[in-house]
């Protein structure tokens, strides 16, 4: 009943939800406490979050939090499968994917404007050469440096 107050009305970010809600469902069940409370919990599980981010490392199309924890470059705060270190593992886990999702987005946005740039360039240029080789350096370098001068042909950014 305890456990129950503080969860409902929350929504709650486990790894491996399916999991951790069949043991709340038996556990429930096994001291004669209510079930159905557990459906209406309100989860998103990261495991499955993490496999979307990293891709899955098993047969069943998910992830374990070890190689979650590896890809996303967390460093674990205490022993693997302790009730705390596995907890804090997962926050900074999903925290650590928003932040690649956000850098992410980010970069693609200044791909795709510097990619702009260069088509329209490529339009309208007298020596499309440079713009083409301007574009490839873009897509070379994944948009993280602007083309050099190229023989005459100087960027306005």
């Amino acid at each position: 009943a305890q456990v129950r107050k503080i969860l409902c009305g929350r929504s709650l970010v486990i790894f491996n939800a399916d999991f951790d809600t069949r043991m709340l469902r038996q556990t429930s069940a096994a001291f004669g406490e209510p079930v159905e409370w557990v459906s209406e919990l309100k989860t998103h599980c990261a495991m499955y979050l993490a496999a979307d981010a990293f891709g899955p490392t098993n047969r069943h199309g998910s992830i374990s939090l070890a190689d979650a924890v590896h890809f996303a470059g967390v460093t674990w705060r205490g022993g693997a499968h302790e009730a705390v270190a596995d907890t804090l593992a997962t926050v900074d886990l999903v925290q650590a994917i928003a932040s690649i999702r956000r850098n992410l987005e980010t970069d693609l946005a200044d791909l795709a404007d510097l990619t702009d740039l260069a088509i329209r360039k490529l339009k309208t240029e007298k020596s499309p050469s440079g713009v083409k080789w301007c574009l490839w350096w873009l897509l070379a370098n994944k948009g993280t440096k602007k083309p050099p001068f190229y023989r005459g042909f100087q960027w306005s950014w």
